[in-house]
């Protein structure tokens, strides 16, 4: 074997020396030097070879002009355990063939990829070697297994391509990249621990605190403290007294969910990406309950989406188009914290809207974290914290209602559901 390798490497080496330039210097002067004295078959030899070599550097030099690659994806979000189709296809756009073309595109690790014709499974990179004639192309299918959450990119590519002896190999890098998102998994909640409308809590107020600026219902006389931007000033001319509008009064309360990242942060590094993924699937399921049942519903999170950014914070909405937003802000989201959870509390509870519902998830919670809870509690928010895991509370004592996350049945099984466990 190593007698083999080394005269392929002596042979290899020998060819690149004499189509280099100092090699066709020296060939060029043995021709000059045949012609002069007349060695027939070393003229026609070398005269044989720079033609060679010309035709060479022609096809090298137009070997990868009109060649089109296409990576294509048949969906571009899904969710854990579906399928996604990818289609690479390679096309020839002109009369000069391919005598060869190397591909090596970069998918990625985390995500099993197969070929549709053969089952080979391909992990982190794709590499094929093809010959194309003018005007051909070809295709190749593969299948994407989604098995877990996450933000892939698919991409560049490299072709390297050269004329048909390889004595000039050329390369060009696609740019061009795709994107899969694979949104957290979202477990239906079959045990109804509360009311269907207190799916967490009194998120619905049994009394009169808000009232709709889009609604208004008549005037009255202005009272100490009302909003200046409520006085009807037309009726206050007529009336030669202050006049504020009436408006009709609203009892939706507003919901947030913090995940605290950094309370994954501190347990052994298995347990702690199970732990996470899981509290990253009680987010997406409890978000999705909530919007289903029309409850406007925010995420604030201790992480960024990309280095150097401010952590995340998705003020409360009701639409469709919001859900989907705050999953794929879960299906990005790295186990990076930016700092304790309780430091973004302090900055965040002056601009809670009164008596907000804010659900917490996490898994370790500190004393300090415990007392911001305690906190918001005594400012008149309905506070909830759920927990992950069964690493117990530092904080001797609490106000705020805790519930653990259980299972019905094996998590990795579509029946799998969401339980809620009130602890006291």
């Amino acid at each position: 074997m190593k007698t083999g390798t080394q005269s392929n490497s002596s042979s290899s080496s020998v060819t690149v020396q004499l189509v280099s330039n100092s090699g066709l210097v020296v060939l060029l002067i043995a021709l000059i030097f045949g012609i002069w004295i007349n060695i027939t078959p070393v003229v026609v030899f070398l005269s044989i070879f720079f033609t060679s070599i010309c035709i060479a550097k022609l096809w090298s030099r137009y070997s990868l002009s009109n060649v089109s690659y296409e990576r294509l994806l048949g969906e571009n979000r899904t969710f854990p355990g579906e399928k996604v189709q990818l289609t690479i296809t390679v096309s020839n756009n002109k009369l000069l063939p391919l005598a060869w073309l190397d591909i090596n595109d970069n998918l990625p690790t985390k995500l099993p990829i197969a070929n549709t014709e053969n089952d080979r499974l391909i992990k982190g990179s794709l590499e094929t070697s093809i010959a194309l004639s003018g005007y051909k192309r070809a295709i190749w299918q593969y299948q994407v297994t989604c098995n877990k959450r996450g933000y892939y990119t698919f991409g560049p590519a490299s072709l390297y391509s050269g004329d048909i002896f390889g004595f000039y190999p050329r390369n060009t890098i696609q740019q061009e990249t795709d994107h899969l998102i694979v949104y957290p998994r979202l477990f239906p909640i079959t045990n109804y621990i509360l009311q269907p409308r207190q799916p967490l809590g009194d998120l619905k107020a049994s009394y009169r605190i808000f009232h709709d600026p889009t609604r208004p219902i008549g005037i009255r006389e202005y009272n100490p403290g009302d909003p200046f931007n409520h006085i009807h000033w037309k009726a206050t001319a007529r009336h030669q007294q202050l006049q504020v509008k009436e408006f009709e009064p609203s009892t939706t309360l507003q919901c947030i969910i913090w995940l605290a990242i950094d309370s994954f942060a501190n347990t052994d590094d298995r347990d702690n990406n199970e732990q996470f993924e899981w509290a990253i699937s009680t987010v997406a399921s409890i978000a999705n309950y909530l919007t289903e049942n029309d409850f406007p519903l925010g995420l604030f999170t201790n992480t960024s989406l990309f280095q150097g950014g401010s952590y995340i914070k998705t003020l409360p909405g009701t639409s469709l188009e919001h859900m989907i937003s705050m999953l794929e802000v879960l299906a990005k989201i790295t186990l990076k914290p930016l700092f304790p959870l309780e430091d973004m509390i302090s900055e965040q509870k002056v601009s809670l809207p009164w008596g907000s519902t804010l659900i917490f998830v996490a898994s370790t919670v500190s004393e300090e974290l415990s007392a911001a809870l305690e906190d918001l509690k005594m400012s008149r928010h309905q506070v909830i914290l759920l927990k992950i895991g069964d690493t117990p509370i530092q904080a001797n004592h609490h106000s705020y209602s805790i519930y653990k996350i259980n299972t019905f049945g094996d998590i990795t099984k579509p029946e799998a559901s969401l339980a809620l466990e009130k602890l006291l």
